[in-house]
């Protein structure tokens, strides 16, 4: 008989263990909930701050205007000009150069900085009560007047006419092939007295990129 009342009292039991392990996992489950809902609303609102930063950088770009808020983010935008150590390169006098012989970025650069304080939501500070507000930040800096290239012609020029990303090699290589061409001249005139070109940038100006080129049919 005392078994049987204990197999009968067991059920019993095991039901309210299970609803104190309900609870503890509804409990669980919720804050996981609200956590994943506030990561996705941090991403979201970053999203939106980084636009709002590269719309205003690329404004100014264009034409000076003044920066202004945009669904509670803050903008502001500061210009550098070439001849300041920040601009196209910093201290580096080589990227100056290329930034100037390649880029033609002669106006130097134009930063955008945006802010916005994102709180959480009530709910989620009624669940956790620890969660505090977030500053997301975003910087964008543009090249002002970069001077794209009009064609492929135009690239080429822009490249070979370069000194510091071109010509100064490429006149050293093209006394190295000169050097080498008068004592091989012999040599190679078995096979019709070819010449090693030094033309390394016409050669390619037909080619274009396998993700570039598009199929009719």
């Amino acid at each position: 008989m005392g078994r049987a009342r204990h197999a009968a009292a067991s059920p019993l039991r095991q039901l309210g263990q299970g609803t104190v392990e309900a609870v503890l996992a509804a409990a669980a489950m919720a804050g996981l909930a609200c956590a994943i809902a506030w990561i996705g609303r941090l991403q979201f609102q970053a999203l939106e701050v980084s636009q709002a930063g590269r719309l205003a950088a690329f404004t100014a770009a264009r034409a000076p205007s003044a920066a202004r808020a945009d669904h509670g983010t803050s903008v502001s935008v500061s210009r550098t000009s070439s001849s300041s150590p920040t601009a196209a390169g910093g201290d580096d006098a080589v990227g100056r150069r290329l930034a100037l012989e390649w880029l033609r970025v002669d106006d130097g650069l134009v930063a955008a900085q945006a802010q916005r304080r994102v709180a959480p939501d009530v709910g989620w500070e009624a669940a956790a009560g620890v969660a505090a507000p977030t500053s997301l930040w975003r910087h964008t800096a543009v090249a002002i007047g970069a001077g794209h290239a009009e064609s492929d012609a135009h690239t080429q020029q822009r490249l070979t006419a370069s000194v510091a990303g071109w010509s100064r090699t490429a006149d050293a290589s093209r006394r190295l092939s000169n050097a080498l061409q008068s004592r091989v001249r012999n040599l190679d005139a078995a096979w019709g007295g070819r010449r090693p070109g030094d033309d390394w940038v016409s050669a390619w100006a037909d080619l274009a990129p396998a993700g570039r080129v598009a199929v009719k049919r």
